[in-house]
């Protein structure tokens, strides 16, 4: 995404992004199909989750100039994630990834 945003890989997806001071630069998400025979795979595709995953990192990662300044942001950011994948059989808060994570520091009221 942030390669898109800079111009140094193709928007084929058609992102459209926008600035927010608070938030920092977020991505634009597509419309969802009416299909929900198809909405499954489509709510899976990069062209959802690729925006989903850029808005909920910090701004201070979608406002780097460069690529290292990002990664290093990105690394920062991902070390205050916890990391606890799901053991068969064993009833977990969440399913690990990012997007469950941010969905429960916003209930915890954190950013």
């Amino acid at each position: 995404m942030w390669k898109i945003l800079n111009g140094l890989a193709p928007n084929s997806i058609s992102v459209k992004w926008c600035h927010n001071d608070r938030l920092g630069i977020r991505a634009t998400l597509p419309p969802i199909p009416r299909s929900r025979s198809k909405l499954s795979a489509f709510e899976n595709s990069f062209l959802v989750i690729g925006p989903r995953l850029w808005n909920i990192i910090p701004a201070e990662c979608t406002m780097s100039s460069s690529q290292v300044a990002f990664k290093s942001n990105l690394q920062n950011s991902l070390d205050t994630v916890p990391d606890i994948p799901p053991v068969g059989n064993y009833v977990t808060k969440n399913h690990n990834s990012l997007l469950d994570w941010a969905l429960e520091r916003q209930r915890s009221g954190g950013r």
